[in-house]
């Protein structure tokens, strides 16, 4: 079956360019005994006051029923622009890092529940769900520990933006930033590790770092897990943290 999803629409830019509606992210979920596609995607508005001139839109289909519950509501106020990204469904509510923070939305109307704005000028490269907590990592070297109930901050650590995804094991979340190895407890937001790159002691190669990803394996009898991250050279494994 063909499911439009999208708008087919475009907005001619002052520049010349023509806009088209960009994104289109799927999150699949159960209502009862129906299943439903959550839509989120983004259309160009005309915004001059904006660098950007797109803006998110959220659309519910029930695909058992073949029927939109709604289409097009917008995340954002008159006054915001941006879209959607790494969504995080938790039982009715689902979570977006949207423009310069993170919102919360009610699933089945498309509501707002609330809006956190973060940062003054820097978007989010991941968002991920780690007891109970949403860890959202700027592009502004910072990683955020929010509430999902109130969109209020926990705490902050240090981050890279354009390191990598966030990996979480065991109570702790583990990334790539500023080319070191970082373990940050989730519960308290205390640092655990800053690992320089290993290629510089062990092959003398002072030109590679930590690049790429981090992933592990959980703990399992009563045995610490592993930690596996990649550098420019080399993939290493460690003991996890915890």
């Amino acid at each position: 079956a063909k499911l439009k999803a999208i708008p087919g629409k475009f907005w001619n830019d002052p520049s010349g360019l023509k806009l088209y509606t960009i994104g289109g992210k799927l999150s699949f979920l159960k209502s009862e005994s129906d299943t439903l596609i959550l839509v989120s995607y983004e259309l160009p508005v005309p915004r001059p006051q904006f660098n950007t001139n797109f803006s998110g839109y959220l659309s519910l289909y029930n695909l058992t029923k073949a029927k939109w519950i709604y289409e097009q509501i917008p995340l954002l106020n008159e006054d915001e622009v941006g879209g959607g990204d790494s969504p995080i469904i938790i039982s009715d509510k689902v979570y977006f890092t949207v423009g310069l923070g993170v919102g919360c939305f009610d699933i089945f109307t498309g509501k707002r529940i609330w809006m956190k704005h973060l940062t003054e000028a820097s978007l989010f490269s991941d968002l991920i769900l780690a007891d109970g907590k949403l860890l959202a990592n700027g592009q502004n070297a910072k990683l955020y520990c929010l509430d999902p109930q109130t969109g209020n901050t926990l705490w902050t650590q240090r981050s890279s933006g354009i390191g990598s995804s966030l990996h979480y094991q065991d109570g702790v979340v583990y990334y790539i930033a500023s080319q070191n190895l970082l373990a940050t407890e989730v519960a308290t937001g205390k640092l655990l590790w800053n690992l320089d790159c290993p290629d510089y002691y062990t092959i003398n190669r002072g030109d590679s770092w930590f690049s790429g990803f981090v992933t592990g394996l959980p703990a399992t009898g009563g045995k610490k897990g592993r930690i596996f991250a990649s550098t420019n050279l080399n993939v290493y494994s460690f003991e996890a943290a915890k």
